[in-house]
């Protein structure tokens, strides 16, 4: 017998996104358009999500390191090639 994940879980794994908490659907999304956007859309059902930048300070710093760290290891990879 073999499973095989929904469609929506599979493409959650090839690119970052978010659930749309109105129609369910998939909103990609990528590190930079957290950061510095001031919104996302969802590409379904039109839901605008406002990105609260001061309520979010915390976890948006994070982040920030996070695309450093990433930006980093990309450097090296290609370095090494």
């Amino acid at each position: 017998m073999t499973l095989t994940r929904p469609r929506m879980q599979q493409q959650e794994q090839r690119m970052p996104g978010i659930q749309c908490p109105r129609c369910g659907n998939f909103i990609p999304t990528s590190i930079q358009q957290i950061l510095f956007a001031n919104n996302l859309l969802c590409p379904t059902c039109g839901l605008k999500l406002n990105i609260d930048k001061n309520k979010s300070d915390k976890a948006l710093k994070i982040l920030a390191k996070v695309e450093e760290a990433q930006r980093r290891v990309d450097n090296v990879s290609n370095f090494n090639r």
